[in-house]
């Protein structure tokens, strides 16, 4: 059976609405284009069945979607007008281009990197997998496959791995029981 996404574009929190322009009816005062599928912070640009484009970006820890009717945005640069919906969505518009400024900006200093995976911080990892995975009905096994892979299953099952999964579902016992609040001093 093959997985099934859902996508309901109305139910996305940050959404600026857009118009596209072709090159030859864009106002000439405005002339800057954009060939949307060339910027690098774009995840997907799907269009929907009325026609409307819709672009995820995604880049220094934000995300946004434009909604952009008009001109086709996949095949040639654009000249592109966001839309505010009213006087009283202003305040709203304006975190969303903050959003989309962000976005599109290099990378920000005043977010580090991600730290380095541990061990420890691997452990707890798995355990919160193994946990989940438990909790929603997977064998020990399957969840091990998922986090290790087929072959680490295959060779290691019976010399350790086995136990190491309960040790995993144990370590996440104590955590979801009230352990969580030592992580956090």
């Amino acid at each position: 059976m093959q997985a099934r996404h859902v996508w309901l574009p109305e139910s996305v929190a940050s959404t600026l609405s857009g118009y596209a322009s072709e090159p030859a009816n864009a106002p000439k005062a405005r002339q800057e284009l954009v060939f949307i599928p060339t910027i690098p912070s774009v995840e997907h640009i799907l269009i929907d069945t009325g026609r409307r484009q819709h672009v995820v970006l995604r880049g220094n820890r934000a995300v946004i979607q434009l909604t952009i009717t008009g001109a086709d945005i996949t095949t040639h640069p654009v000249a592109l007008t966001i839309l505010v919906p009213g006087i009283a969505a202003i305040g709203r518009a304006c975190d969303q281009l903050d959003t989309l400024r962000r976005i599109l900006s290099p990378a920000q200093p005043r977010f580090p990197a991600d730290p380095p995976w541990t061990t420890r911080t691997i452990n707890l990892r798995d355990a919160l997998i193994t946990f989940d995975g438990r909790r929603a009905g997977a064998s020990h096994r399957a969840i091990a496959t998922f986090i290790y892979g087929v072959r680490k299953v295959a060779e290691d099952w019976d010399a350790g791995l086995r136990e190491r999964m309960q040790r995993h579902y144990n370590r996440a016992a104590a955590l979801v029981a009230g352990g969580y609040r030592d992580l956090l001093r």
